[in-house]
């Protein structure tokens, strides 16, 4: 079955005068806090910048007037420019900095750019004593206030100069550790990071802050190793930062992360409410909220609490695509193109908004509509994802061969994507002369899904691929456990349903594949993939698939 691709005391007066003034700022401020730059200077201040742009971008975050991704985001995203940041992001901001040394001080040069014109709208220049990272943090996220003409309460002042410890030096490893951390790409950074937040933690044995960042970079260890004692420590050290300020989000943020990665949902549940519960108005908490709740089975609470988040910041778009993401997973189609028409509102420059719109229109039958808006996200950017959803619509058309292309673009671009590859063996199981390339491909694509099981067994998107894609192989007994896993978890959900029709009609199991398929169709499994899928032909001179399919309910 091909798979569709679907974020103290208020210091302002310590402000200098601004160097320059070129343009209106926008009312609406969508942000992105692009990594800070060290100039001419060696690994430590790359961390230090790397750090303070995580404590500047969160601090600013919180801020109701601004829509700001979080770092994380951004490196995720591989935002480093002007133009991806109003591409990827929808930012129709960017604020720049440079930081470079002048003897025991350091120069911070900013700039508020105009994502749409690459203009200056506002510059600054710092400088401070190098040793004095409180001060240096609270004068640049002073100065981009400031800049950005934002208004500030008098108990939001003294949340963006509140640092979590007094310890100077406690802080300056926390800030180090930070900017390893959101290195993630390289692996050295995650030995990096543990090293600064246990020496943060030395110079402040209670600094909360410090020990969820420990705990974070744990979890980047297990990410990088695979080896279980990280999970161990994790659990641990994000437990103790709850320990040490049972008010701070962060220490329950760990934790939830925690258990979403180890699938144990229920827990994560727990503890994203007691985040959102210390932080009200933390949008990343009730995220985190829905999916425990959607991977439990709570749907009508998950759909309730991304609809809070997005009442939290109506207008960061990260949360209309995470709803818009769950309508699409539970079949109902058109609200997701709702939400997706939401995006290009808000950020018309937003390739996601158009990959998601395609998913939605393509699940609704609507083909010619769903690879438009892929060639308009191709027209933005090259995209693995817009390429896969591409070769999915001419599979189905029959243009076999073609989709071998299309699909081969796609993981040049995305090469640990086992969904992509898988997507590709099956164009290869079908485009004349190229059959023995399947088995290779569907091997590739069963190791990537593995190793996704091996972080979260509860996976059911990694469970309902395998199964597919072991059935294919020939390994027809697994292909049957793996289904019957996931549909355990998520019984409910229609691409697996639609998964399991496949696999037990590659299996043979005419009887069993009509009772999934009865059930896909009326979930919502798009009726044309049914009648399109040469997978499927073994059934179509059944009555009982005739009857099925003419009980088949409109698209919704």
């Amino acid at each position: 079955m091909l798979i569709l691709g679907l974020a103290a005391i208020p210091l302002w007066r310590w402000i200098p005068l601004r160097r320059g003034s070129v343009g209106r700022i926008a009312e609406q401020k969508n942000l992105v806090v692009l990594p800070f730059q060290a100039i001419a200077t060696e690994g430590q201040d790359q961390a230090y910048c790397a750090g303070l742009t995580e404590t500047v971008t969160t601090k600013l975050a919180a801020l109701p007037s601004l829509e700001v991704p979080q770092t994380s985001e951004v490196r995720q995203r591989k935002v480093d420019s002007i133009e991806r940041a109003r591409t990827e992001l929808g930012a129709n901001l960017v604020l720049e900095a440079s930081w470079q040394h002048a003897g025991d001080d350091v120069r911070i040069n900013l700039s508020l750019i105009d994502t749409r014109t690459a203009r200056q709208l506002q510059t600054d220049t710092i400088t401070a004593q190098a040793k004095d990272l409180f001060a240096l943090q609270d004068r640049v996220v002073a100065s981009a206030v400031d800049m950005l003409n934002v208004r500030v309460q008098p108990q939001q002042a003294q949340e963006l100069t509140a640092h979590g410890t007094t310890a100077l030096g406690a802080y300056d490893f926390y800030v180090q550790g930070l900017g390893y951390l959101e290195r993630s790409d390289l692996p050295q950074n995650a030995d990096n990071a543990v090293a600064l937040f246990q020496r943060a933690l030395k110079e402040d044995t209670g600094y909360a802050l410090a020990q969820a960042g420990l705990g974070r970079s744990y979890l980047l260890k297990y990410d990088n190793t695979k080896q279980k004692q990280w999970i161990d420590l994790a659990h641990q050290t994000c437990e103790e930062a709850v320990s040490l300020d049972a008010k701070l989000a962060a220490g329950h943020i760990c934790l939830g992360r925690l258990y979403n990665v180890t699938g144990e949902h229920e827990k994560a549940t727990v503890q994203f409410r007691a985040a959102a519960e210390k932080e009200s108005k933390s949008d990343e908490a009730y995220r985190g909220l829905a999916w425990a709740y959607e991977q439990s089975g709570e749907l009508l609470a998950a759909e309730q609490t991304y609809q809070k988040a997005i009442e939290l910041r109506p207008s960061y778009w990260v949360n209309y695509i995470q709803l818009g993401n769950f309508y699409e997973r539970w079949g109902n189609y058109q609200k997701a193109v709702t939400m997706s028409q939401r995006i290009t509102e808000l950020t018309p420059d937003n390739r996601w908004g158009y990959t998601n719109m395609g998913g939605a229109y393509y699940h609704l039958g609507r083909l010619d509509e769903a690879a438009a808006m892929w060639r308009r996200t191709l027209a933005i950017r090259p995209d693995a994802t817009a390429y896969s959803n591409l070769g999915v619509v001419t599979f189905f058309t029959g243009h076999y061969a073609e989709s071998v292309r299309t699909f081969e673009k796609a993981v040049e671009l995305e090469t640990q994507s086992y969904w992509m590859w898988g997507n590709l063996a099956d164009a290869y199981r079908w485009a004349p002369g190229e059959k023995d390339r399947a088995k290779a491909t569907y091997a590739r694509a069963i190791g990537l899904a593995e190793r996704e099981l091996e972080v979260n067994a509860r996976d059911t998107n990694a469970l309902g691929s395998l199964s597919d894609y072991q059935a294919k192989s020939g390994a027809l007994e697994k292909a049957r456990q793996s289904i019957s896993h996931a549909l355990a978890i998520a019984p409910n959900d229609v691409d697996l349903l639609g998964q399991a029709v496949e696999v037990y009609a590659v299996a043979g199991d005419q009887q069993k594949a009509l009772d999934y398929l009865k059930s896909a169709v009326q979930s919502g499994y798009p009726r044309f993939e049914i009648e399109a899928n040469p997978e499927l032909a073994g059934l179509r001179n059944s009555p009982r698939y005739r009857e099925i399919m003419a009980r088949a309910p409109t698209s919704r």
